[in-house]
């Protein structure tokens, strides 16, 4: 299928230099905070209450997980400032590092990250340098059915063809409006004429397509060309409208007159090839 409703897009660069945020390290002064707490006998008995769910200040249960339990909780994490935040730790999470190789990789990982970051930039500078040169190749398509592959798409040329509408008559009151009138009419003949999805017809400053998805079970619209196949049928109460005998109401929604419904058959027909799918209705006798 080709994309007639937007460009490639480019990839954003990752940041470099003063830019770059990097993940959370804890600096060794954290780690002296934790050779001190080791060394307080008081915490440590402290922390394991706690971790039981008992308030070491009161040596009563307390729900683990709880307002109370997480506020007592600050009293054994380690706090440290990371850019324009605050992030923490519990102690007993830092206790299993190897604090040599943490801080050898700490002081390896912006190197890395540096390194990484420039060679993806590289490569995404070269991918946005492609998308720069389909563009400009996209935007010098003449004929609507032409097209770019990029990346594995097609892309078309945009254009914005109007729908729902039809050019709209002048009130005649002269000459020269009944001649605009008359190419109104041309036009619309010229519109309905239209067979294929993309096809339009250029009047006014705007471009006027087809509004209708399927002729002759064909499903023309981007045009698919598959062919709609009958699928299931589904019966319906249908309330309101002109099928409502005594008050008027919104379609499919039950009014005063509850038991005074229509019985309708709603045909499902499903495009073979893209799924799409048209619901034909039909009364009940």
């Amino acid at each position: 299928m080709i994309n007639r409703t937007a460009l490639p897009e480019k990839k954003t660069l990752l940041p470099r230099g003063d830019d770059i945020r990097y993940p959370v390290r804890w600096n060794k002064s954290m780690f002296h905070t934790l050779d001190r707490m080791l060394r307080n006998p008081n915490l440590l008995a402290d922390y394991e209450m706690w971790k039981r769910g008992i308030n070491p200040n009161t040596r009563r249960c307390i729900t683990i997980g709880g307002v109370l339990h997480s506020q007592l909780e600050t009293k054994f994490r380690l706090y440290q400032q990371h850019y324009d935040e605050v992030v923490s730790v519990l102690f007993i999470d830092l206790m299993g590092i190897n604090r040599t190789e943490y801080h050898r990789e700490t002081e390896r990982l912006p190197v890395d990250i540096d390194q990484q970051h420039a060679k993806i930039n590289a490569e995404y500078t070269e991918y946005n340098n492609q998308v720069d040169k389909a563009i400009v190749k996209i935007n010098a398509l003449t004929d609507t059915y032409d097209y770019v592959e990029f990346d594995g798409k097609k892309y078309g040329r945009i254009v914005k063809i109007e729908r729902g509408s039809r050019p709209n008559k002048k009130q005649s009151n002269g000459h020269d409006v009944d001649e605009y009138n008359t190419r109104v009419d041309e036009a619309c003949k010229q519109i309905e004429a239209l067979t294929r999805w993309y096809d339009y017809v250029e009047f006014d400053g705007k471009m006027y397509g087809l509004s209708y998805s399927v002729v002759d079970d064909i499903h023309i619209r981007d045009d698919c060309g598959g062919t709609l196949r009958f699928t299931e049928t589904i019966q319906i109460k249908v309330y309101g409208n002109s099928f409502c005998k005594g008050c008027i109401s919104s379609f499919n929604e039950p009014c005063s007159c509850v038991n005074d419904y229509e019985m309708v058959n709603r045909y499902v027909y499903t495009c073979d090839k893209c799924g799409y799918e048209e619901h034909r209705i039909t009364h009940v006798g």
